[in-house]
């Protein structure tokens, strides 16, 4: 790591994150907003999901406008961005009176998808019914679509997945479509590539066709799943997907690129593509991107790029920057159940996230007692859990 751009330490890190929260806080506006040019509800989304996942309690005041801000509109909503991050917000939130809007919005996802597997800017006014009855969706579009919508997409269409809301069909699309359109470098490109133009790689959009790979696989599995419910056999064969999918050519090609990605981390990198690194470092449970701590370099970048009111700028203004870089430096999971499913149940499910060497332990009660003032403790698996009488300062 270059002399510039050094190492933080954890308090560093905290300090940082908690600043970033302030300015998100400050800018809110009075009916729950925040501002960003053509997507008032995406962004405020964005800023509210990021305020939640670095601590701010879903019922505080903040949190409840920002909820009740991107229900407002929602039978106009069809902007992919904007109806992705809607769902992320009120999946996150967890209240039952939203699962309609839940429904609804994914509904409109997937008939967004384009014949390509992928999503462009906007989607169809479809409703919840369609989820039931395919035949009553809107014929598929035939716009490439673009890699960065597709990702949003495939995230939202996750999220909402947790709703009972089926995207096998969906995740067949994607799955052929990055498959197909892999560059030479084991990279992607915004666009996908036709006889007359093949755009380069990009940095982000290659961890954006690795999140939308691993999406795909973990549909299958999923789906693999269920069947063995219902009939004789084993999970062996779920595992086997799981643990074949870094070995797969494609998918290793790509992450070979984004290592090469991660090596060149620096303080113009954007966050966006920070982001996306982090999301697909966390999710697959990857300490380096090739031979890069990648969270290391990625922090120390961020920390030396934020202003002094908290937050982090381009040319488009704020806010995007700022969640981006404080949902990094929170290392927030938005697919912990796909990490699951790829590596299995681990047996010690409570992990000090924010200690050094990241101790695992089989209970609460033994994670709480090595839990300093401060400290994050992350469960890395599924409940019911039973919790002993704790006292917890």
């Amino acid at each position: 790591m270059s002399s510039s751009l050094m190492a933080q330490t954890e308090e560093e890190v905290t300090a940082s994150r908690l600043k970033g929260v302030e300015f998100l806080k400050s800018q809110q506006k009075e009916d729950g907003s925040w501002e960003f040019e053509g997507h008032p509800v995406g962004i405020t989304a964005l800023c509210t999901m990021a305020l939640l996942e670095n601590g701010v309690p879903v019922n505080d005041p903040l949190i409840q406008k920002g909820r009740l801000f991107v229900l407002k509109d929602s039978e106009k909503l069809k902007s992919t961005y904007d109806l992705s991050l809607a769902i992320l917000l009120l999946s996150r939130i967890g209240n039952r009176d939203d699962k309609a809007e839940i429904r609804r919005f994914a509904a409109r996802l997937i008939a967004g998808q384009t014949t390509t597997g992928g999503w462009s800017y906007t989607c169809p006014l479809a409703s919840a019914s369609s989820l039931n009855n395919p035949r009553g969706r809107p014929k598929l579009g035939t716009s490439p679509g673009d890699n960065s919508c597709t990702q949003f997409a495939v995230l939202g269409l996750w999220t909402a997945s947790r709703s009972n809301i089926n995207i096998d069909d969906p995740m067949i699309g994607v799955a052929r479509r990055f498959v197909e359109t892999q560059n030479e470098d084991g990279g992607w490109s915004y666009k996908l590539p036709t006889e007359e133009m093949k755009e380069p790689s990009r940095n982000s959009m290659t961890l954006a066709g690795l999140f939308c790979l691993t999406v795909a696989r973990a549909t299958k599995i999923r789906s693999m799943s269920q069947d063995i419910l219902k009939e004789a056999g084993t999970r062996e064969e779920t595992k086997k997907e799981g643990d074949t999918l870094i070995s797969d050519p494609i998918f290793a090609k790509g992450l070979e690129m984004a290592g090469e990605y991660a090596a060149g981390i620096n303080a113009s990198s954007a966050r966006y593509f920070l982001w996306s690194t982090e999301r697909v470092g966390v999710l697959l449970g990857l300490e380096n991107l090739g031979k890069t701590d990648w969270f290391s370099k990625g922090a120390s970048a961020l920390i030396q790029t934020q202003k002094e009111d908290g937050s982090w700028e381009d040319s488009r203004g704020k806010l995007a920057e700022t969640a981006f870089a404080i949902l990094f430096l929170r290392k927030a999971n938005l697919g912990s159940d796909i990490s699951r499913m790829l590596n299995g149940e681990p047996e010690k499910k409570f992990q000090i996230y924010t200690q050094e060497k990241k101790p695992e332990f089989e209970t609460l009660q033994a994670a709480v007692a090595a839990a300093k003032a401060g400290d994050l403790i992350r469960v890395n698996g599924d409940g019911p859990f039973g919790v002993p009488h704790l006292e917890i300062d």
